[in-house]
């Protein structure tokens, strides 16, 4: 998780500007408001003395479970930016806000998070993740994403490209967004998968590795995988890691999910040594047994049922459930710098 990570002493204060460099790169707190009137948060660091028409690559950071958006505009992806010419690219990390009294209970890092101000559309510390509805049967935060990427457009009209990245809980919600997503026109959109504890799947069908234990599959080609229908998961086909029982906010057509996803620039990512589970409820552990197993189970799973002519998975050697390990080698930072 990036909160779990990227240590920002200011994360809690309640700014509108924060200087990031030379008085001219700043990051803005800022929102907008959804169709409810409700309003939806998020991090932008941009040079105010740059033209909006000068911006043409869009990188969107999602927080993990400790919602830590602040310093997710400090953090490794963005530190990528200071190397090299940034003077196109706009970095924009979503805040999904929670209640104020479960605003700890979903920082288990106990960083401060700016609270939500009364106005402010509010999820639970995972409904977010899910595509679930905010307050008062508000809108998704899938929808809400689309409302954020369709805003920015209109705000930076030159915007070409876009690299949105997701790690842990973070790539959770950015896996299942992804057969969401609305990308506005005119603009050529990447996806970047870190690490996340599962996937969401089309079908009923479930990997298995084949002559090997799972243990066993740690590098991109070390195990092949068969595919089948467990028959002692009940729980294993139901949202948020397959397409049943979903909720009205996730409930479109299954067959179009599934196109908007295969068609869809994604590239899964892991760390080698990332075999940790997180989730250990029957969904999860019939994708794999670690977070590593389940992303290259869902990469073959991708190649041979989704997008037959993609091949969208790096591991990160000498890498855990390390966001800074991982975004720090050069394979990682090609996906999204331009």
């Amino acid at each position: 998780m990036f909160a779990k990570l990227l240590k920002v002493a200011v994360l809690g204060l309640v700014a509108t500007i924060s200087t990031v460099d030379a008085g001219q790169t700043a990051t803005v707190y800022k929102n907008f408001a959804l169709s409810n009137g409700k309003t939806f948060n998020y991090y932008i660091s941009y040079n105010s003395t740059i033209p909006a028409s000068s911006y043409k690559h869009l990188v969107v950071v999602q927080h993990g479970v400790t919602r830590d958006a602040r310093s997710s505009m400090t953090g490794p992806i963005a530190k990528r930016f200071e190397a090299g010419s940034t003077a196109n690219t706009l970095v924009v990390s979503p805040l999904f806000q929670v209640a104020a009294d479960a605003n700890a209970n979903c920082n288990a890092d106990s960083q401060p998070v700016v609270a939500a101000k009364p106005n402010d559309a509010l999820w639970t510390c995972s409904s977010w993740m899910q595509g679930r509805a905010s307050s008062d049967n508000g809108p998704s935060s899938f929808v809400a994403y689309n409302n954020l990427l369709a805003k920015l457009k209109k705000d930076f009209p030159s915007i070409k490209t876009a690299s949105l990245v997701g790690f842990s809980a973070g790539g959770q919600f950015m896996q299942r967004y992804i057969a969401f997503s609305k990308i506005p026109s005119g603009v050529k959109a990447n996806f970047v998968v870190g690490s996340p504890s599962s996937f969401l799947y089309f079908d009923t069908v479930r990997p298995n590795p084949e002559g090997k234990s799972w243990s066993a599959c740690t590098t991109n080609d070390a195990c092949t995988f068969s595919f089948s229908t467990p028959k002692d998961c009940a729980a294993g086909n139901k949202w948020k890691y397959g397409m049943e029982e979903r909720p009205s906010t996730v409930n479109d057509d299954v067959e179009a999910l599934r196109s908007t996803y295969s068609a869809a620039d994604i590239t899964y990512m892991a760390g080698s040594q990332d075999t940790g589970s997180a989730d250990a409820n029957c969904g999860a552990v019939v994708q794999g047994s670690g977070r590593l197993q389940r992303a290259l189970a869902y990469a073959a799973y991708d190649r041979k049922y989704l997008a037959t002519d993609k091949q969208r998975k790096v591991v990160i050697p000498n890498c855990g459930h390390d966001v800074t390990c991982m975004t720090k080698s050069d394979n990682v930072a090609k996906l999204y710098l331009v």
